[in-house]
């Protein structure tokens, strides 16, 4: 009869191939591959002010815009922060004059458009501001945002940052 043979379950090249990929996973966790997106640890919390233009704004919502309500971003349902100013104004549109061709301001009635002021505790770096949620916050970005009573596509226009003398 043929004797059989032990198996051991690991011998040295298993053992190695496992040290391997062990440490290339942590090396990689290290680098933040499999972290989490915001690093809050070496970054700091601060609160910062923007400004927030919505146009345009359905007819008759500007009016459900109130003082501390809280705006969230539309698609990840994440707090971009709380309303502390309003301002609301006519939205312009501008028409090229066909006989002087210069163009010409004009007004659609009841076209509104809104600038709001929020606060919001936002995670700062050396390259970029987020909310503490993940939303970048940058002049020129746009995205939507839900209010109680009202919703719309809004850019940011202004920043002020709480250390900034």
């Amino acid at each position: 009869m043929a004797e059989k043979k032990k198996r051991r379950f690991l011998n040295a090249f298993d053992i190695a191939i496992l040290l391997l990929i062990a440490i290339a996973v942590f090396i990689l966790f290290k680098l933040g591959v499999f972290g989490s997106q915001t690093k809050v640890a070496n970054d700091t919390i601060q609160e910062i002010t923007y400004v927030l233009k919505i146009a345009p704004i359905r007819f008759g919502t500007e009016e459900n815009i109130s003082v501390g309500d809280e705006l969230f971003e539309t698609v990840r349902k994440t707090s971009v922060g709380t309303i502390t100013d309003i301002e609301v104004e006519d939205l312009p549109y501008y028409a090229l004059n066909g006989d002087t061709g210069e163009y010409v301001e004009s007004y659609v009635e009841g076209e509104k458009q809104v600038y709001l002021t929020i606060k919001a505790q936002c995670v700062v770096t050396k390259k970029e501001i987020s909310a503490v949620d993940g939303q970048l916050i940058r002049c020129g970005e746009s995205f939507n945002v839900n209010g109680p009573g009202y919703f719309g596509l809004g850019v940011v226009v202004d920043i002020e940052r709480g250390d900034e003398n």
